[in-house]
C-alpha cells in the first residue's frame, strides 16, 4: 500500500519530513506539499516558488522519496503575475505563481495534480478567482475570466503528461 505523508505546517515543512524518513523503513510512501500563496502566507519567504524549490531539493537530498503536491493555489492575484510576497519571476521567467510551482515540479520530478480552493462551497464566495472549476459542477479545467487567479485548463495542457512526467511515473510504477 502506498502511503502519502504530508509535513506538518499545513503540509509544508521538509524537516519533519526528513525526520520521518530517518524513522521509517518503509519504501512505499510519497511525501506531500501544499504549496499556497496569498494572504495567510505573505511574509513567510519558503511559501515563494524559490522557497518551495529548497523545500523539494531538502527532500530529494535527505530522502529517498518521492514528492507529489495534492494541494495548491495563488489568491486573487494576477494569472501570469506577482503574487504577494512571489515577485512574478522564476529561473528568469516572468511566470505565475502556480506555473512557477509546476516549472520546478517539472524540474524535481515532483508530480501534482490541478487541486485548489472550491469556491462553489459557501465560505470560499470571496475566492472565486481561484477555483479550477470554472464551470460551476467541480468537475471542468476552466480558464479564469478576470485574470486573476491560476489559469488550471491552460496549465494542465502544457504541464501534463510531458515526457518527463510519463517516464517518472513509469520507473516509480515499476
Amino acid at each position: 500500500m502506498l502511503v502519502i505523508a504530508g509535513a506538518k505546517d499545513y503540509a509544508y515543512d521538509a524537516e519533519s519530513l526528513v525526520e520521518l524518513d530517518d524513522q521509517t523503513t518503509d519504501e512505499l510512501i510519497m511525501y506531500n506539499f501544499h504549496p499556497y500563496m496569498g494572504s495567510y502566507q505573505a511574509g513567510d519567504k519558503k511559501k515563494t516558488a524559490d522557497g518551495f524549490e529548497d523545500i523539494v531539493k531538502q527532500i530529494q537530498s535527505g530522502t529517498n522519496k518521492p514528492v507529489v503536491i495534492t494541494e495548491s493555489g495563488q489568491f486573487c492575484c494576477d494569472t501570469d503575475g506577482s503574487c504577494y510576497d512571489y515577485n512574478g519571476v522564476w529561473d528568469g521567467q516572468n511566470l505565475g505563481y502556480i506555473e512557477a510551482i509546476l516549472k520546478i515540479s517539472q524540474k524535481y520530478n515532483v508530480s501534482w495534480n490541478p487541486w485548489a480552493w472550491r469556491p462553489m462551497a459557501p465560505d470560499y464566495q470571496s475566492h472565486e478567482c481561484m477555483d479550477m472549476n470554472g464551470d460551476g459542477t467541480g468537475l471542468g479545467l476552466a480558464h479564469p475570466t478576470d485574470g486573476k487567479g491560476a489559469d488550471w485548463l491552460t496549465l494542465w495542457g502544457k504541464y501534463a503528461n510531458t515526457p518527463d512526467q510519463v517516464s517518472f511515473r513509469q520507473e516509480f510504477l515499476q
